[in-house]
């Protein structure tokens, strides 16, 4: 019944939960519904769409961590516009074997 009506609608936001388990990585995506997803990569926000589409390209299952994180960072600037955008600072932290399976910013 809650979701049904726009007035009963709580305010939520979109999460991106990241961890290192035994058998590996895990990225999920929540939603506002409290619906999760697991990926291998995925986008929120602003300018999502073009994210996931720029992911979709990337082999994440064959590259670094490292590697994954340059990727990434070069998404990310190409899908910010500069003249609608304000000014903004980008950074990363990661969850991988070479962090120690903690999560940290990337050096």
């Amino acid at each position: 019944m809650y979701t049904l009506y726009w007035s009963y609608r709580p305010f939520g936001c979109s999460v991106l939960l990241a961890s290192y388990a035994d058998d590996g990585p895990q990225l999920f995506h929540i939603d506002p519904s409290g619906s999760g997803w697991g990926y291998h990569g995925c986008a929120i926000g602003k300018g999502r769409q073009v994210a996931k589409t720029e992911l979709e390209k990337l082999p994440l299952g064959q590259l670094t961590c490292r590697e994954a994180v340059k990727a990434i960072a070069q998404i990310i600037y190409s899908v910010h516009d500069a003249t609608k955008d304000r000014l903004w600072e980008l950074e990363m932290a990661w969850v991988c074997q070479e962090s120690g399976r903690r999560f940290q910013p990337v050096p």
